[in-house]
């Protein structure tokens, strides 16, 4: 306190020492042109938001933030792309939007969940033991992984495969081809690059 304290009157004043100030997030919307940029939302309460994820079919924005007074765990929020206040979907992050845009997953604890838009907290469903859940462009398959497995779990049959399972890998980032057929994988420990969709068939 007496290093900051540079005029000894036992207060620090931002005149002695250049304090930080955190500000809440704001969400801004651009054209594809890079034009008409305006502000959507600010977020007050909350200066650490992420993990933004905008539905198929443009209408909505999902995104996960960390709330500062009190300090919280990451909760999710669902909000229209035409504005208004978030609305609270529950502890979690990294949402993920179904090709029909209906439905999320993300990850809480050391699980993937699911919850539909217009569902209620109570309403979310855990799926499966995993992270980072990426729905495929057909709609059929979540992408996650699990530890250093790389997995994939079936909408309809709720059954879970196995696709990469190498333990000297870490996989962080998962990208789906366009056809929702593939899927590429992104080790933070190796060289750094964009995931390539390539790999073991989804369907």
């Amino acid at each position: 306190f007496h290093r900051l304290d540079l005029n000894r009157n036992e207060v620090l004043e931002p005149g002695e020492y250049p304090i930080p100030r955190k500000t809440p997030d704001e969400f801004f919307v651009v054209n594809e042109d890079g034009s008409h940029w305006h502000s959507l939302f600010r977020f007050d309460g909350y200066n650490a938001c992420g993990s933004v994820a905008i539905s198929p079919d443009g209408e909505w924005l999902a995104f996960d933030g960390w709330s500062t007074k009190p300090r919280g765990p990451s909760t999710m929020f669902i909000m229209p792309m035409s504005g208004g206040a978030p609305r609270r979907l529950g502890t979690g992050m990294m949402p993920n939007w179904s090709a029909d845009s209906d439905h999320l997953t993300y990850s809480s604890g050391s699980s993937i969940w699911k919850i539909g838009r217009d569902d209620e907290i109570g309403d979310r469903i855990a799926l499966t033991r995993g992270w980072g859940a990426q729905w495929s462009p057909d709609g059929n398959r979540i992408a996650f992984t699990d530890g250093a497995r790389v997995k994939t779990y079936d909408v309809k049959t709720e059954a879970v495969e196995t696709l990469l399972g190498d333990e000297g890998q870490s996989p962080t980032v998962l990208q789906g081809g366009e056809s929702g057929r593939h899927i590429g994988g992104g080790d933070h420990r190796r060289r750094s690059g964009p995931p390539q969709p390539h790999g073991p068939p989804l369907g």
